[in-house]
């Protein structure tokens, strides 16, 4: 105290330089929170949940029988639309999702089936047939990569991230930014494994790609299927 009577105007200059290197600080750290949540939240818009949202999409499947050399092909319609919005134990919100399927433009949908979709700060988690699956990470950035399976009790399936925030054109359907997610890329030369799904910006997924073929060494198809989900409306 008798040094701070004693020199009391650099007392407060010091208190003065203490006080405004605390609110320096502080503001430094509140700027690196704030960016840290802008920069894992900002590529939610390749995911948009909201109550209504609904989407169609083609799928058509080809399925290569090795015992009766018969090729079946299946081609149909399906919706997915955002029914409700849940919270969590955790203060996260999931989405129950519902797909239904029509043979064509005229016939009703049916054979409802619900799923759900959860979008944290850091992934999207899909849980279907009560599996849960890791289907995206954010931020989004080129070569990012996870295991998809990492809350479940699968083994490691590794996803990456190619061709980050890109146009993209689906058919007739143009996209100014867009993200592939690379999920099993395997071939020899009887082999051919191949999954990945593109997501759009403000849109959500757009295509979905999965095949698992075996062929002779001429390259005929022996066995195996071919699936693809492509958008056509949203």
């Amino acid at each position: 105290i008798s040094a701070c009577l004693v020199g009391s105007e650099m007392c407060i200059r010091d208190r003065l330089y203490i006080f405004l290197l605390l609110a320096i600080i502080v503001s430094s750290c509140k700027d690196d929170e704030d960016a840290a949540v802008e920069t894992s939240s900002i590529n939610h818009n390749y995911l948009p949940l909201n109550v209504g949202q609904e989407s169609i999409f083609r799928i058509d499947s080809i399925a290569y029988d090795e015992f009766t050399g018969g090729v079946d092909t299946f081609i149909y319609f399906l919706r997915e639309r955002v029914e409700e919005k849940l919270i969590n134990q955790d203060g996260t919100y999931s989405y129950r999702v519902s797909l239904s399927k029509r043979d064509n433009d005229t016939s009703n949908w049916s054979n409802t089936i619900m799923i759900r979709k959860n979008r944290n700060e850091r992934n999207y988690i899909l849980t279907e047939n009560n599996l849960e699956t890791i289907n995206l990470i954010f931020p989004i950035n080129e070569n990012g990569n996870w295991d998809s399976n990492a809350k479940n009790v699968l083994a490691e399936q590794k996803y990456s991230y190619l061709n980050a925030h890109l146009p993209y054109t689906l058919e007739a359907l143009s996209f100014d930014s867009s993200v592939h997610v690379s999920q099993i890329d395997n071939e020899n030369l009887i082999e051919k494994y191949l999954a990945y799904e593109i997501y759009a910006a403000n849109v959500g997924l757009i295509l979905q790609k999965d095949l698992s073929l075996r062929t002779a060494l001429d390259g005929t198809i022996v066995s195996g299927y071919d699936f693809s989900k492509t958008l056509l409306s949203y």
